[in-house]
């Protein structure tokens, strides 16, 4: 008999467990593919995630719906450096 351990059979979930999200980095997409004041969304283990770059050069990212109405931040607008919720025409969300 083996003294080895079994592993776990793999599974479809993204890091074997869907609502856990490793706290790392992760590539997403190429720094090119977002132009100043660009927005893409994308999906990383089943989540949303909103790149932009400010006016500034600088890429961000932030995962999730707005924390305000929980809308798409997808859908909203690069201001600045500042992404601006759809929802909230008038305050931009800053991101750090």
């Amino acid at each position: 008999m083996s003294t080895m351990a079994r592993l776990p059979a793999p599974t479809s979930a993204p890091f074997n467990n869907p609502r856990v999200v490793p706290q790392s980095w992760y590539p997403i997409l190429l720094s090119s593919e977002v132009r100043t004041g660009g927005l893409l969304t994308r999906e990383l283990a089943g989540r949303p995630v909103t790149i932009y770059r400010g006016n500034d050069g600088v890429a961000r990212a932030l995962g999730g719906p707005c924390p305000h109405l929980g809308a798409d931040l997808g859908q909203g607008q690069v201001v600045g450096c500042a992404l601006r919720c759809a929802c909230s025409p008038n305050t931009p969300k800053r991101i750090f």
